[in-house]
């Protein structure tokens, strides 16, 4: 999420919190029994099994990127927040304004 991103002195970003992030062994499992993040920054996926791979990182630096380009909260992208499918139906009607 935005919070999370930092500048350093160059005006470079920076990560500036990783949660719940820690190094695991090879052997010990991706799959979490607790869904962990961000209301709005989680992916569906991950929601739906509790098992992240590069996608569910690359869906939440996706919205990150649409909070950036609209001013929006990931929240205030629909009406229906939780209603399936509301932030593609959100996004698509943003794509025909541009």
């Amino acid at each position: 999420k935005a919070a999370n991103i930092l500048l350093d002195d160059y005006c470079e970003a920076v990560v500036g919190d990783f949660g719940l992030a820690k190094l695991l062994d090879h052997k010990d499992s991706h799959v979490t029994t607790a869904v962990r993040g961000t209301v709005g920054h989680i992916a569906p996926e991950y929601l739906s099994t509790g098992q992240s791979s590069e996608k569910t990182d690359v869906f939440g630096f996706g919205i990150l990127l649409l909070e950036l380009i609209t001013g929006l909260r990931a929240l205030e992208f629909g009406k229906a927040a939780n209603q399936k499918g509301a932030m593609l139906d959100w996004v698509s009607l943003f794509s025909f304004e541009v």
